[in-house]
């Protein structure tokens, strides 16, 4: 006797077995860590370069500066970018499209006049020319910055 109970359709059923397997899946998935592996331009000595949060954050504490810069290929760029507790962030609108992943702390993102509550393990995405700025920070916000393309810091504000 041949057992028929897997092709069987009953309601969806074979649908919503599956949804459940690919649910399952990604709550398996490990959560975005905050350590950044990305292609690198070949010509400056492979196809990959690692690091570690840990190592970017206290080479930004170091340099004095709110942001670093830690890779640069034409596709994207990437920087840390820490705003202390009630700092005002005064950034201005830039061309290049841009994600932040939050690796601490807490405060709202402003895009064109709608506020976004964020917190660790947040990410966000701003289209480039989006004016944006983050507000009401009230824990240190440390941010993971990528930008696509890269980042010109030569260029004038995007502004339209």
């Amino acid at each position: 006797m041949r057992d028929t109970r897997s092709s069987r359709k009953v309601g969806g059923g074979r649908r919503l077995l599956t949804g459940v397997i690919l649910a399952g899946l990604l709550l398996c998935m490990p959560v975005l860590a905050p350590v950044a592996i990305v292609r690198a331009n070949p010509a400056e000595g492979g196809t990959m370069q690692t690091f570690e949060m840990a190592d970017l954050i206290n080479k930004r504490r170091q340099s004095g500066d709110v942001w670093i810069e830690f890779l640069r290929v034409p596709a994207l760029s990437m920087g840390l970018y820490v705003l202390p507790a009630d700092a005002k962030d005064t950034q201005v609108p830039h061309a290049e499209d841009e994600v932040y992943y939050v690796v601490s702390g807490r405060g709202v993102l402003q895009v064109e006049g709608k506020d976004q509550p964020v917190k660790q393990g947040s990410v966000l995405f701003v289209a480039g020319k989006a004016k944006h700025h983050f507000h009401s920070i009230t824990e240190e916000l440390t941010l993971m910055v990528l930008f696509a393309p890269a980042e010109d810091p030569d260029a004038a504000p995007a502004v339209d």
